[in-house]
């Protein structure tokens, strides 16, 4: 299938990740290898794959040649191909994947069409096209979206609905117990799901994301957290921290009482027994390098991917040439990573800044491609509405300073529940019950 091979593209491909980085972690996020004919470009591609979830802070050619050395996939004709490679301006890397995708599609038609034609005597053409059409329709489905039928889409549903009965937590929802009310309310985070949780700076969110972390993976969900700021020390400070109860800062500090050492060595044991990864600071972290890191915890069982924040993710080279605006780079970065959640069947959790407003950083376009959003606000002691609401649960600002809203919702009602909130003690939930928004004249009341 000579006709079905592009050695130019792949050879472009393989130079652009060895001498540009961008493009390197951009490949290493959305190509398969499968989808390279060449050997040795394939073995590149592997490793730049493996290296863009390293340590390594810098992807170049003498880093491929050692983390392909270190594979045992460098053999002398494959390190003086790789060696001779020069620097090419190749664009958009995504075009030329494209490509390479499309042209292994036609190749798996291809042998669909041997496999069927030469098992069989062709005695009945209609008989073995209709095979045929059948074989390639199965082989499209693995890489394309399929449109249903009213048939299929009824036997679809059905299936998932007898999934909900059985309590199957992927067609129900994964809940965390400490926000067990906003998230019954936006039915459970789900895979395919993209999740946005917003705050103002300094409110919380990297702890509330910390806590929904750990609540998922002490369920059962394993879960990968990327981070861009905290070092995994601190965070695993916070997580030792509220499931000892012992304070955060005397973590800090280093002192703590002989039983306050039972509980932390309890607490111990039961994170090294959570599925849960976290990563140390990512600073230059990209959609490409997360959707890398995301393939291969998936492979590993990931089934939710934290990320945070949102705002501290970078497109990456072409950011400055055809984005200018940085709403259009956050509406982007959300898309990429809804693509994400899609690709793989995950779900994921972003953290997002809100501006000192309380409006969404960037844009209100990014929230489009959310399926829920969550908000962290303070509670507003002089609004009435706020009094009100937390009075008739028989709370007061003191007890919840805090309100956890859903402010979008794509599988039902928006509302908020009261939130206590107390990093120092580890302490953290909600407090109260979640209430609905209420409606009027089409559009929700108050703050929220």
């Amino acid at each position: 299938m000579a006709e079905l091979t592009d050695s130019a593209t792949e050879t472009a491909v393989v130079a652009g990740c060895i001498w540009d980085q961008e493009t390197a972690l951009e490949v290493a996020g959305y190509a398969n290898p499968d989808w390279f004919r060449g050997e040795a470009a394939r073995r590149v591609i592997q490793a730049v794959q493996s290296l863009a979830v390293s340590t390594a802070r810098s992807i170049g050619l003498a880093e491929i040649i050692a983390e392909m050395r270190r594979q045992g996939t460098l053999d002398a004709p494959t390190e003086s191909w790789v060696r001779s490679l020069r620097p090419q301006g190749i664009g958009d890397p995504a075009l030329h994947l494209r490509r390479l995708q499309a042209l292994h599609q036609l190749r798996q038609y291809v042998l669909q069409a041997r496999q069927i034609t030469e098992a069989r005597d062709i005695g009945d053409p209609e008989k073995a096209l209709t095979a045929l059409e059948r074989s390639l329709e199965a082989t499209l489905a693995e890489t394309v979206a399929p449109i249903l039928s009213g048939e299929d889409l009824a036997a679809s549903w059905w299936e998932t609905f007898q999934r909900r009965g059985a309590g199957d937590a992927d067609a129900t929802g994964w809940v965390s117990e400490s926000f067990a009310g906003v998230m019954r309310m936006a039915h459970g985070l789900r895979p395919r799901d993209l999740w946005l949780l917003a705050g103002q700076t300094g409110i919380g969110k990297s702890y509330v994301a910390t806590v929904l972390a750990t609540d998922l993976a002490q369920g059962g969900v394993p879960v990968l957290y990327l981070n861009s700021e905290m070092d995994r020390q601190l965070v695993a400070d916070r997580i030792i921290s509220r499931w000892s109860g012992v304070p955060f800062g005397r973590l800090q500090g280093g002192t703590y009482t002989a039983e306050e050492l039972t509980r932390l060595e309890d607490a111990r044991r039961t994170l090294a027994a959570t599925p849960i990864w976290v990563s140390d600071p990512l600073p230059d972290l990209t959609p490409a390098r997360a959707m890398a890191w995301a393939r291969r915890y998936a492979a590993k069982g990931m089934r939710v991917l934290v990320l945070d924040y949102l705002g501290a993710l970078d497109l990456g080279r072409d950011t400055a040439r055809w984005i200018e605006r940085e709403d259009q780079v956050l509406t982007q970065i959300a898309k990429r990573l809804k693509g994400i959640a899609k690709e793989l069947g995950v779900a994921v959790v972003a953290v997002v800044q809100l501006t000192w407003d309380g409006h969404l950083q960037g844009a209100k376009a990014m929230a489009n491609w959310a399926d829920v959003m969550l908000q962290i606000s303070e509670v507003d002691q002089g609004s009435d509405d706020d009094m009100i609401e937390l009075g008739r649960m028989g709370l007061g600002p003191e007890q919840a300073p805090y309100w956890l809203t859903v402010s979008k919702n794509r599988r039902g009602r928006t509302g908020r529940a009261p939130l206590a909130f107390d990093p120092e003690a580890g302490l953290i939930g909600e407090v109260g019950d979640a209430k609905p928004a209420a409606r009027k004249g089409g559009k929700r009341r108050g703050r929220g």
